[in-house]
């Protein structure tokens, strides 16, 4: 498969492009705030094709989305669809999943889920190096907007211990014990999985999807 680079920095800087690439995304409305079909527009402007597919269900947890993937709140585009029957039906050069907390979703059920779509994936031959990424979403407030003198880095900084049961929370130390899990687990034909820092960029926030082949060593 053909890979790019893509750098979008929402609200200010364009779309950087260097070949045709498939993405397919999986999450809820803060996976949609990433303007999934809005990336394809930006590649198209800089005369590059990129195919997009998305799985969104509002409010709701990988477990949530892996227990019913019937239900969703925006609808797939064709001929994608659902992420049940566009993963193993079509070739992806990148896949993202994004965790989210309720739902009994916890780090068990979150490596769960990205390990098997990970597995199903690999049930169409052209996936074998598709690159998976986590969508680290930013931290959250009781209220809205933050006060001055909210502190997101504070939260993010929240100790987490790295057990099953540990409820799903967008703070730093989770995804990188989440990512480490998901990288011992992972199918060995496929790159190491990597995470998109949306947390680290506030808003707007910067997204750097780079080629599997780029350096997979660190978690980002």
């Amino acid at each position: 498969m053909r890979h790019l680079s893509l750098i979008i920095l929402f609200g200010t800087s364009p779309l950087v492009a260097t070949a045709s690439q498939t993405s397919y995304s999986i999450g809820n409305s803060l996976t949609w705030d990433a303007k999934p079909p809005t990336v394809r527009d930006l590649a198209a402007l800089a005369g590059e094709t990129m195919t997009v597919g998305y799985h969104i269900r509002c409010g709701s947890s990988l477990v949530q989305i892996q227990n019913d993937p019937a239900t969703t709140c925006i609808s797939p585009p064709a001929p994608f669809g659902r992420w049940d029957t566009a993963i193993p039906n079509h070739p992806w050069d990148v896949v993202t999943l994004q965790p989210f907390s309720g739902g009994g979703s916890t780090l068990a059920t979150d490596e769960n889920m990205t390990l098997l779509v990970m597995n199903v994936a690999l049930s169409q031959g052209d996936n074998n190096d598709t690159q998976f990424y986590i969508y680290s979403s930013y931290g959250a407030h009781l209220w809205w907007p933050p006060w001055p003198n909210d502190s997101y880095h504070e939260y993010w900084q929240t100790p987490i211990i790295n057990q099953p049961t540990q409820l799903t929370a967008p703070v730093g130390e989770y995804y990188d014990h989440l990512i480490d899990n998901i990288r011992v687990s992972q199918p060995a034909t496929l790159p190491p999985i990597r995470s998109i820092p949306v947390h680290r960029r506030g808003w707007p926030a910067r997204i750097a999807i780079r080629s599997p082949r780029a350096k997979t060593g660190g978690r980002g």
